[in-house]
C-alpha cells in the first residue's frame, strides 16, 4: 500500500464522525441563532436591551480535530503494519490527511458563519456574530474590507485546525509508547502539576513571576499584544511542525500493540 492508498484509507476513517458532527452543528447553531434572535428582539423592546454577540463554531471543530488526533493512530498503525504499509507512508499519509481536514473543515465552518450572519441580518440586526479571528483580533477586525477579513479568518481557523490535530496526535502517540505505569503518571501528574503545584511554587518562589512572563509570552507568540494575526499563524505552523516531528521520531521505534 502506497501512500495514496493510505491517505485513503486514513481519511475515509474520519467520514463518519465529520458528517455527523456538521449535520449537528448546523443544525444547532441555526436553531440558536433563530432562538436568540428572537429573544433579543423581545427583552430589547422591553428592556432597551440592543445588541448581542453569536460566535462560530471554531472553538468546538477544533476540540473535535484534537479529539480526532487522540483517537487517530492505534488501529490505524496496527492494521497497515500487518498488511506491508511502512511507517512512513503511514505518517505521511496521516500528514495529507490533517491538512485536507483541516482545510475542508475550515472552509465549512466559515460557510457557517455567513449562513449565521445572513440569518442575523434578516432576522435582528442587533445579534452580532463572530468568528474565532474577529473575537480575538476584535480591534484589528473593525473596519477591515470584508474580503480581507474573510481570509484572515479563515487563515486563523485553519492553521488553529491544523495544531490542535497535530497536537492530538502527538498526545496519543506519545501515551502508546509509554507503559501502564507511564500512563497514569503522565495523565494524572501533568495536570495536577500545571494546575494545582506550579501555580503555589511560583507564587511562593516567585511572587507569580514566571505565570506573568507565560501570560506576556502567550500574547506576544498568539500576536494578540500588538494584535498582528500573522504572528499567530507563523506560531501555529512551528508548534505543528515541531508536534509532527517528535510524533514521527515517536512511530519510527513503535510496535504493534495488542
Amino acid at each position: 500500500m502506497n501512500i495514496k492508498n493510505s491517505y485513503r484509507y486514513q481519511i475515509m476513517d474520519h467520514k463518519k464522525s465529520i458528517m455527523i458532527y456538521y449535520i449537528i452543528i448546523y443544525c444547532v447553531t441555526i436553531l440558536m441563532l433563530l432562538g436568540f434572535s428572537l429573544f433579543t428582539m423581545k427583552i430589547g423592546t422591553s428592556s432597551g436591551v440592543t445588541e448581542s454577540q453569536f460566535t462560530g463554531v471554531g472553538s468546538a471543530t477544533a476540540l473535535f480535530l484534537f479529539i480526532s488526533g487522540l483517537n487517530s493512530f492505534k488501529e490505524n498503525f496496527g492494521m497497515m503494519l500487518q498488511n506491508g504499509v511502512s511507517r512512513k507512508s503511514l505518517f505521511l499519509g496521516r500528514a495529507y490527511v490533517i491538512a485536507t481536514l483541516s482545510f475542508v473543515m475550515a472552509v465549512l465552518d466559515n460557510i457557517l458563519l455567513l449562513i449565521t450572519k445572513s440569518i442575523a441580518g434578516f432576522l435582528n440586526r442587533d445579534v452580532d456574530c463572530l468568528s474565532q479571528f474577529e473575537s480575538v483580533f476584535l480591534e484589528k477586525s473593525q473596519g477591515m474590507n470584508s474580503v480581507l477579513l474573510g481570509m484572515e479568518s479563515f487563515l486563523y481557523d485553519l492553521f488553529i485546525y491544523v495544531f490542535a490535530f497535530t497536537l492530538g496526535y502527538l498526545v496519543t502517540l506519545m501515551f502508546y509508547r509509554l507503559n501502564k505505569q507511564g500512563k497514569i503518571l503522565v495523565g494524572a501528574g501533568v495536570p495536577i502539576f500545571f494546575i494545582v503545584i506550579f501555580p503555589i511554587l511560583d507564587y511562593i518562589l516567585f511572587k507569580s513571576r514566571i505565570t506573568l512572563f507565560i501570560y506576556k509570552a502567550y500574547g506576544f507568540l498568539m500576536g494578540t499584544r500588538t494584535q498582528q494575526p500573522f504572528i499567530a499563524f507563523i506560531t501555529f505552523c512551528v508548534f505543528s511542525a515541531v508536534f509532527m516531528g517528535i510524533s514521527w521520531l515517536l512511530m519510527r521505534k513503535a510496535v504493534v500493540k495488542q
